[in-house]
């Protein structure tokens, strides 16, 4: 197990089988620890970075960067954790890292990404507020008491008033303590081989002053970061 100076954590196993390599990372606290007027942006944060640019790539550049590459990246929040992963084929490692730290170093959240969004989600929103009505009428006609409504259901007001800087505040909040995360990677390649191509990327994160929330190191190795490599 390894343990950066920024605080950042990583355990490392190699796994002979397909040649690719799979990471994952989580950080405890999740919706529970976003703030009320920022709960509807949390939910929708994860599509809303799937759909938006890095660094200096925009939407665009970095699908396709993605396909040709075939680079897996995600970002999750949920109500008990926040969770980054991906995978790449083992020859595509090292162009995964440098999206991932990209991703926690230089996040962009781009407008249209947000209106595509908004699009889908209202679609999604009137398609249910729809099944919900049928759902009632059948129970009324069966008098059956209703339904307490789904937490998930917005209107369209309040779908209308999120905007980026609601988004960019929980992202920053949730997934930009590179110390609050243990990332775990397992891949086809040898030990020494994976950890030259992740030292470089995870020990050169910015630390950030801030309370952690994640449980304390049982075994720690500090390595000082090695010069960051040209993304």
């Amino acid at each position: 197990e390894i343990h950066y100076a920024n605080g950042v954590k990583v355990a490392i196993k190699s796994l002979e089988g397909e040649p690719r390599v799979y990471f994952n990372a989580d950080s405890y606290g999740g919706l529970d620890f976003v703030a009320a007027p920022q709960k509807m942006a949390g939910k929708m944060l994860q599509s809303i970075i799937d759909q938006s640019g890095v660094g200096t790539f925009s939407p665009e550049e970095l699908a396709e960067k993605k396909a040709n590459l075939d680079l897996q990246y995600y970002v999750s929040l949920i109500s008990s954790h926040e969770t980054i992963g991906g995978s790449s084929p083992t020859e595509h490692f090292r162009d995964l890292m440098a999206l991932l730290y990209l991703g926690l170093s230089q996040p962009r959240f781009d407008q249209k990404a947000l209106d595509h969004a908004l699009h889908e989600k209202l679609l999604r929103e009137s398609n249910q507020k729809l099944f919900i009505h049928e759902i009632l009428e059948t129970l009324h006609r069966q008098q059956v008491p209703n339904p307490e409504p789904s937490e998930n259901v917005y209107s369209y007001q309040e779908l209308q008033k999120l905007q980026l800087k609601d988004l960019e505040k929980v992202y920053r909040e949730r997934f930009c303590n590179p110390a609050d995360f243990e990332f775990v990677f397992v891949g086809d390649a040898p030990l020494d081989s994976l950890q030259a191509m992740i030292d470089p990327y995870l020990g050169n994160l910015p630390p950030v002053v801030a309370a952690t929330e994640t449980y304390q190191m049982r075994k720690q190795t500090t390595l000082k970061p090695k010069p960051i490599l040209p993304i």
